[in-house]
C-alpha cells in the first residue's frame, strides 16, 4: 500500500510540473501557444527574404505592440544580440511608426526581413544626413520577437521563433 502511495505521489508531481519552454517560444509569464501562432519557415538561404506571419489564434482581439518593428536577434556565442534594423532612412523625414496595432480574431499580419541590418554613421560632407551602413546577415541562428497584449487584461505578453540562415 504505501509503496503504491509512493508511486502515485511521484507521478502527481511529475505531472503538475511545468515542463521547460522550448527556446523557440518563451514568454514572461505563461504559455503563448493559446494566443499567437508565427509561421515562418525553419531556415532561409543568405538573401532570401524573410517572410513572417502573426495570426491571433483565439475569439478574442489582441493588440500588437510596435507592430512594424522587426525584432530580430542573432545568437553569438551564448548570448542573443539584437540587430539593428532601421524602419526608415537615416535622417529622413518619416512618420513614426504605429505603436499597436489591433488584431482580430483569426487574422494575421505580416512582417518581411531582407535579411539585412542597417544603421546610421557619420554624417555625410556637404550633406545634412547620415550615411546609412548596410550589413548583409551571415549563416547563424536567429529568432524573431513578437511583442502583444491581450484585450481582457492588458496583460504585455513575448513571444520568439527561432529560424537558421544557411549559405
Amino acid at each position: 500500500m504505501r509503496k503504491t502511495f509512493v508511486i502515485i505521489f511521484f507521478i502527481s508531481i511529475l505531472f503538475s510540473c511545468n515542463t521547460p519552454k522550448s527556446l523557440t517560444q518563451t514568454t514572461s509569464n505563461d504559455s503563448t501557444e493559446n494566443f499567437i501562432q508565427i509561421n515562418l519557415h525553419e531556415s532561409f538561404k543568405i538573401g532570401e527574404t524573410v517572410g513572417i506571419e502573426i495570426i491571433n489564434i483565439t475569439d478574442k482581439p489582441l493588440t500588437l505592440l510596435n507592430p512594424t518593428e522587426t525584432y530580430i536577434e542573432i545568437l553569438e556565442g551564448t548570448q542573443w544580440r539584437r540587430l539593428k534594423i532601421l524602419n526608415c532612412p537615416c535622417d529622413a523625414p518619416c512618420n513614426a511608426p504605429p505603436e499597436e496595432m489591433n488584431l482580430l480574431p483569426l487574422k494575421s499580419n505580416l512582417l518581411k526581413w531582407d535579411q539585412k541590418e542597417r544603421w546610421c554613421g557619420e554624417k555625410i560632407e556637404q550633406a545634412d544626413i547620415r550615411k546609412t551602413i548596410v550589413k548583409e546577415a551571415i549563416a547563424g541562428l536567429y529568432r524573431i520577437r513578437i511583442h502583444f497584449k491581450l484585450e481582457q487584461d492588458n496583460e504585455q505578453k513575448r513571444v520568439y521563433k527561432e529560424f537558421s540562415i544557411i549559405p
